[in-house]
């Protein structure tokens, strides 16, 4: 008998003198024990399902993959109520970090490594050992009764296997024996590698040590049993964490498995608060349990699902989180110019009152990128945004917004704000009013209002009324064209953004082409502005100029498209064509200061056409 079969012998000699922990199968219980295992190869996958027939008190669930695999499917299948997972290695380690189900490891023993090096390297030669301490700690035993060398290299993360394994390559090593994430970086060197195996008897052991613990926590399991059963047969979705971390208890489907980082995201913030999770048509409304100090580290959420397919009738009604509304801000045209440093000069005058904020301005002018930077300033920026476009809302929406008790007029700790109110019908702005005194509203949540002015430059009869009524503080928003400055160093600004996105040089704006943009009216302000601004960025391509002959033919597009002072109720539409395309040419040469061949470009049709419409005018 060979040396290597002396110390299998050894070995398993000294396992049956130190085993004291008692038989599954003899002390097995007639409960049966719900219990996960996570095979990080096939072939242990296979050794589960054949050890699993000698305990029929243990309903045996077996999943094969990676770490990553592992986790994802214990959250996945949280609401199977298993009392334990069984895995192995980095598998292990990772699931010990996530979840707070007890986890028993499955051991690679020494009986394990003696017996794969006799098998593969029956000649004898250097060996080496690589993956997390938790798989290699048995290795050390069977060093000591090896005739060759067996040298270990152990990582904490799984980041640091690329690096390692390049230092085993230079060795040359006969066997390198790897766990799962080393073993995937040793095919890659083409290293003679093999996996680190688990034998049948080591699968045994973990099936019995966890049956030992299930059996053990028993009682305290049945102390807690009601407990949970009342949780899991609840009507709405419950969460509960550890405040460090680690999962307790969920009976989230496996459609809800991606609200699970969310959570986590926000498990370090202490404040009381709801929260908002939109994920692939679905809204999740999230509200956090108090749980008592006595259970100071334990978290539990709440939580309302709503199908935004069924709420799509809800017109005008949005509900957005910090970051979405961070996103929006982070996206925009002001965060591109200097508009947002100009508007934030409001905001913190405005929430030292503490009471709601009524924003007036022309349109397009930044009412609500106003809206939104008092909200993240705000103290219940980790609440709700749920913006209200008075201007979209149809019957539907508007009976669900003074009916429902879901509707956020009677809900409590969020920013409510309603835009476009000068749009909002007598008697729809009396109802609110009506109920935002009534139910003290302005009490429980941040209320922001904005409505644009008339096309005189009047401020609505709406906007006066909610003002006085909810004692809002007022903050105007100045129009475009009484900031001169302000759209020289935009217009300069949003070029360079533009130009840097699209990785070219900025263009230059001649003199006259900056006087003509800071003397327009800009009747949508920076909205309009944006526009244009894209337009001749657009047209500045092959030139490299933006010169007065592009400005003065997009504005000239913009008065054409109904975006100047005039209205569209004041254009008489009911006569011939005819003679509406000939009204139409004839103020594009005005705005065009008689340049005709400038207002044919404009209307994209040839000057002889031009010249042709003029002249049947002129016959008649």
């Amino acid at each position: 008998m060979d040396i290597l079969q002396q110390a299998l012998d050894q070995l398993s000699a000294q396992n049956r003198a130190e085993d004291n922990k008692p038989n599954g199968t003899a002390s097995a219980k007639a409960s049966t024990i719900h219990a996960l295992a996570i095979a990080p190869y096939p072939a242990m996958a296979d050794l589960f399902q054949r050890a699993a027939l000698d305990y029929p008190q243990l309903d045996l669930t077996i999943q094969t993959g990676d770490r990553e695999d592992g986790l994802r499917a214990v959250l996945s299948a949280f609401e199977s109520n298993y009392d334990v997972v069984i895995s192995r290695g980095g598998t292990a380690r990772v699931l010990e970090e996530e979840v707070t189900l007890p986890i028993v490891e499955v051991e690679v023993s020494a009986i394990d490594v003696l017996r794969q090096i006799k098998q593969a390297c029956p000649e004898g030669g250097s060996v080496a050992a690589v993956g997390f301490e938790s798989t290699l700690h048995n290795v050390n035993r069977a060093r000591d009764v090896l005739p060759q060398t067996v040298d270990l290299y152990t990582i904490e993360f799984a980041d640091e296997a690329p690096l390692v394994m390049e230092t085993v390559a230079q060795g040359g090593y006969a066997l390198v024996l790897c766990d799962n994430v080393c073993f995937i970086e040793a095919r890659h060197l083409h290293l003679p590698a093999q996996l680190l195996q688990s034998g049948e008897d080591s699968i045994r052991q973990a099936l019995e040590t966890a049956i030992f613990h299930c059996e053990h926590w028993a009682l305290t399991r049945e102390r807690s049993d009601l407990l949970w059963d009342l949780a899991r047969n609840q009507s709405g979705r419950l969460v509960i964490y550890q405040r460090s971390g680690g999962l307790i208890f969920s009976n989230l489907g496996k459609d809800d498995v991606a609200l699970y980082d969310f959570l986590e995201r926000h498990l370090g913030d202490v404040h009381s608060r709801r929260l908002v999770f939109r994920h692939l048509g679905t809204v999740y409304r999230i509200k956090p349990i108090h749980m008592g100090k006595s259970n100071a580290n334990i978290l539990a959420y709440s939580i309302s699902v709503y199908d935004a397919s069924v709420q799509a009738g809800l017109a005008g009604i949005d509900y957005l989180n910090l970051d979405e509304v961070g996103e929006q801000i982070d996206q925009s045209f002001f965060v591109k110019t200097h508009a947002l440093t100009l508007l934030s000069g409001n905001v913190d005058e405005a929430l030292e009152l503490g009471r709601p904020v009524m924003i007036a301005g022309e349109v397009g002018s930044g009412k609500r990128q106003l809206a939104r930077l008092l909200y993240l300033a705000s103290s219940r920026s980790r609440l709700p945004f749920v913006e209200i476009d008075c201007s979209l809302l149809n019957r539907k929406s508007t009976r669900f917004l003074t009916e429902s008790y879901h509707s956020p007029l009677y809900a409590t700790d969020q920013t409510i704000y309603l835009h476009g109110i000068q749009s909002l019908k007598e008697s729809a702005l009396r109802e609110l009013l009506a109920i935002a005194l009534e139910s003290r509203l302005a009490k429980r949540c941040f209320l922001i209002f904005s409505g644009d002015l008339n096309p005189d430059g009047s401020t609505p009869s709406s906007v006066y009324t909610i003002a006085e009524q909810l004692k809002c503080v007022i903050l105007d928003v100045p129009a475009l064209r009484t900031q001169p400055e302000v759209i020289h160093t935009d217009t300069l600004s949003y070029l360079q953004s533009l130009a840097q996105d699209a990785g070219r040089a900025c263009p230059e704006v001649t003199p006259e082409a900056m006087d003509l943009l800071r003397s327009y009216s800009w009747p949508r302000n920076n909205f309009q502005l944006q526009k244009v601004l894209d337009r001749l960025f657009l047209t500045s391509a092959e030139t490299g100029t933006v010169d007065a002959d592009a400005v003065r033919s997009t504005l000239a597009r913009e008065e054409v498209r109904g975006e100047g002072t005039g209205s569209a109720e004041s254009f008489d539409v009911m006569r011939p064509l005819g003679a509406i395309e000939r009204d139409i040419a004839r103020e594009v040469i005005k705005r065009c200061d008689d340049n005709r061949t400038l207002a044919a470009k404009t209307l994209g049709i040839s000057r002889t056409t031009l010249w042709r419409m003029l002249k049947e005018d002129q016959a008649k």
